[in-house]
């Protein structure tokens, strides 16, 4: 049992990994009281702090049964993103942008109290909106992949919705981050042939623009000055 662990872990992306490793750590301490559930609650009084956003974002309830299955499941649908995504620290980017939004959800629509568990949710929407065609055997039926997140949410509602009438507000968190995330990032440039505004700060190449920048700058002074010489010399290092 204990080497099928380690195989299963050594067979999953690096951020996955991570994060499945860091999950079980946290739940564990838990287990030995060395944290309280209550320390990293999320409220609004404190979606800032990055310490307790941080460690909602890695908590998945105590060490049970109900804690393997979700930590398997958020294994899966992370697997499948990270594997698509072929990028450990672009996936990784994904992660904050989509922990930064549900922090901002949690804060202005609904309190979400957990990030982990909607985490989760939102990959997996992100993932089936990427194999929308695919057919994907969902318990005792086989589904088109794009279905998964609202059969998922339905059966969410239809369990918890007379114990918590505002369950509709949080189970549908994930669909909505996800699915803005998967049309800014994914559709809008095909749609207007242009890169994404959310892929990673290190793609945006700020170096070059702002050196194409000074370049025309200087282009400009020497215009001013009437040298052409200099003017040809300056495109041409541009181009």
């Amino acid at each position: 049992m204990e080497f099928f662990a380690i195989q299963w872990l050594q067979d999953i992306p690096p951020v996955t990994r991570a994060y499945v490793v860091c999950s079980t750590g946290l739940s564990v301490a838990e287990y030995f009281g060395y944290v309280e559930v209550s320390d990293f609650i999320l409220n609004p009084n404190n979606s800032l702090n990055l310490k307790q956003v941080f460690l909602n974002t890695l908590y998945n309830g105590p060490i049970s049964m109900n804690f393997c299955t979700k930590l398997y499941l958020f294994s899966r649908y992370s697997n499948w993103v990270e594997v698509f995504i072929n990028s450990p620290k672009n996936y990784l980017w994904m992660i904050l942008i989509l922990i930064t939004s549900i922090n901002l959800y949690s804060k202005y629509i609904i309190n979400l109290s957990l990030i982990g568990p909607v985490l989760k949710e939102t990959i997996l929407y992100i993932w089936s909106r990427n194999h929308a065609d695919d057919e994907i055997f969902f318990t005792l039926i086989s589904l088109r992949a794009c279905w998964i997140p609202w059969v998922t949410y339905f059966i969410t509602i239809a369990l918890n919705t007379r114990r918590d009438p505002n369950q509709w507000k949080s189970a549908l968190s994930s669909i909505i981050i996800g699915h803005l995330y998967w049309f800014l990032n994914d559709e809008l440039p095909k749609l207007h042939g242009s890169k994404s505004f959310l892929r990673p700060v290190w793609e945006w190449n700020y170096i070059q623009q702002i050196s194409n920048i000074i370049s025309r700058i200087k282009e400009y002074y020497l215009f001013k000055h009437n040298d052409p010489p200099r003017i040809q010399h300056l495109r041409e290092q541009r181009d």
